[in-house]
């Protein structure tokens, strides 16, 4: 193992390099030293830097990496690996290796910005694997992420998606949806004190924490939800902008973070929310009625779109005790799915109406119970066809 000291000759020659050097205590996880390059990187003075826990000093984002690269060096040997900072939008590779630095076992990063061969090496994988706006990984990131992951265990997700945000851009302009964006990504970034990493995923964020405990990820699910109850301030024409929205919001914890995750995030804001806090945390039966709802949706409407395959009527015949004869019939729809389940109005009615369909079934009925009648010679005065249309429709 190499040894150094903190002589003024060594640190006026790492302070010469274009490099970032950094050096941890093992012990403590301090930071024994950073020569200027880090300083300048990070806006901050030596005395500010030097003595502090590395996990108080580097932005969220990097505390992942380091993490990795450190339990590397436990094992010997030195290691590296390439990171794009998405703040600075710069690629830079990170070796670390063990040292003893004034006697003390200590391990030695350097970062050295690479941007000018990535950008040309990585340009598919930036593309691939990153928002073009925002300049954060994507979900296909955050699915290899999972993957590389040694345990699940102390593992938590959040994911959170903006309410209405299509109202937001055709209200006030899609370049004030970008900056929101951009200001919900500054945010995320700033306040997050916990191992975790930020994504844009499907039309949200998602962050992927590890060595967290569910009431930490509730903690700072409860944090989120604090901040959207305040207004988002943008600058637009010169005039100041206070932007409220609201959003959906839910946790996956532990063995349940797997692959395929971009779907069941979606799922699981769409369960049920705990009313008391206002996010979703996830629960496999939850998770199968949010499965069972997507499918009845899916065949419902390949249902209505194959000739209302599945659909029918059955008429309840209104019977005047003193006449002894009809005076009216009520029409009632009925459906079958694919497999043949008898699905209740009750539950597909508010499914079509979700999806603006409700208007084929109520055509589709009110036609056939009308055709109905006059093949059965019932269109003549006094008798009454009964049709029940859904609220949402203007008769």
């Amino acid at each position: 193992m190499t040894r150094f000291t903190d002589s003024v000759g060594a640190m006026l020659l790492l302070d010469e390099l274009d490099v970032a050097v950094i050096i941890i205590a093992r012990d403590d996880e301090s930071i024994r030293y950073a020569n200027r390059r880090v300083c300048k990187d990070l806006g901050l003075g030596r005395k500010e830097i030097q003595g502090r826990c590395y996990r108080n000093v580097f932005w969220p984002e990097f505390l992942p990496v380091f993490d990795r690269l450190l339990a590397r060096c436990e094992l010997g040997g030195k290691h590296k690996t390439i990171y794009y900072w998405a703040e600075m939008m710069m690629w830079e590779q990170i070796s670390a290796r063990l040292i003893v630095w004034n006697g003390a076992p200590s391990i030695l990063i350097n970062i050295a910005n690479i941007s000018d061969v990535a950008r040309s090496e990585f340009k598919f994988e930036n593309i691939a694997y990153f928002d073009n706006l925002l300049k954060l990984p994507n979900g296909a990131k955050l699915e290899e992420d999972i993957n590389e992951l040694a345990s699940l265990e102390t593992v938590a997700l959040l994911y959170f998606e903006i309410e209405r945000f299509d109202d937001i851009n055709n209200l006030y302009g899609w370049d004030n949806g970008d900056a929101l964006l951009k200001q919900i990504r500054d945010w995320m970034l700033y306040s997050e004190t916990r191992r975790s990493r930020l994504y844009r995923v499907n039309n949200g964020f998602a962050l992927l924490g590890r060595k967290v405990t569910l009431d930490d990820a509730c903690d700072r699910a409860r944090e989120i939800k604090r901040r959207f109850a305040k207004s988002w301030t943008l600058t637009a024409g010169g005039n100041s902008l206070q932007l409220y929205c609201t959003i959906n919001l839910g946790v996956v914890y532990g063995k349940y973070v797997k692959n395929e995750m971009r779907n069941l995030l979606l799922r699981t804001i769409r369960t049920r929310r705990n009313a008391k806090v206002g996010y979703s945390v996830y629960d496999e039966r939850a998770d199968q009625e949010a499965k069972r709802v997507l499918i009845l949706r899916d065949r419902l409407i390949n249902s209505i779109f194959n000739d209302m395959k599945g659909f029918d009527i059955h008429y309840q015949p209104i019977v005047s005790a003193g006449a002894r004869q009809w005076v009216a019939i009520e029409a009632l729809c009925r459906w079958r799915d694919a497999d043949g389940n008898n699905v209740p109005p009750l539950e597909f009615i508010p499914v079509a109406e979700q999806l603006g369909l409700v208007d084929h079934i109520d055509r589709w009925v009110r036609n056939s119970a009308m055709r109905l009648c006059a093949e059965l010679g019932l269109v003549k005065r006094g008798f009454m066809l009964d049709v029940n249309f859904s609220p949402t429709q203007k008769i």
